[in-house]
């Protein structure tokens, strides 16, 4: 049976996508943003919620504009 689709499931397929295209690992990732590389695989899989605090490193380590102030 396949996980239910939410805002929060879609999100974690989107940063793992966005990781991926960008030729970064969970580890290239996480030490872009400082947290522990358990942190991003967590945000992939849905176990953990990303805080908007998170977003501006997030486009900064992906080097999308306004991502970085």
């Amino acid at each position: 049976m396949k996980d239910k689709v939410t805002p929060h499931t879609l999100a974690a397929r989107a940063l793992r996508s966005a990781r991926t295209a960008a030729h970064l690992t969970q580890l290239d990732l996480s030490r872009a943003l400082g947290v522990a590389e358990i942190k991003i695989s967590r945000w992939e899989t849905g176990r953990e919620l990303l805080r908007s605090a998170d977003a501006p490193r997030l486009l900064a380590a992906f080097r999308v504009a306004g991502g970085s102030r």
